[in-house]
């Protein structure tokens, strides 16, 4: 996939929407969100997950339009994918145990996830 920005590097690729969703329903269940979290209460306030596929996600919060918000208790990761002027983007929060689709301005700082092609 080529990607202009060059955020990923070579033979990388920010996700499309399409695969966060096949991770989402390879995974999917109760508690799929949890399966993808670190464990322990170093990168979560809740304690994180199972991290049952070495995910290793952790709450790195974000950067809203002025201010950075919610370091460990949420993650936004970005898609390649555009829905009406806003971007695809998949979340983990503290609390809940879901992987969680959304359509997010782009005006905020959310991390990526890159992925090997």
């Amino acid at each position: 996939m080529n990607d202009a920005r060059k955020v990923c590097p070579t033979d990388w690729h920010v996700p499309l929407n399409t695969d966060f969703a096949s991770l989402s329903a390879t995974i999917g269940g109760t508690g799929a969100g949890n399966k993808l979290k670190a464990t322990g209460f170093t990168y979560w306030n809740n304690g994180g997950g199972t991290d049952a596929y070495n995910f290793k996600a952790v709450g790195t919060g974000y950067m809203g339009s002025s201010s950075y918000s919610n370091l460990s208790r949420a993650t936004y990761f970005w898609t390649n994918n555009e829905v009406s002027g806003n971007a695809y983007t998949w979340s983990l929060l503290d609390g809940p145990t879901t992987l969680t689709q959304s359509a997010q301005g782009k005006i905020g700082g959310f991390s990526v996830r890159c992925i090997h092609d």
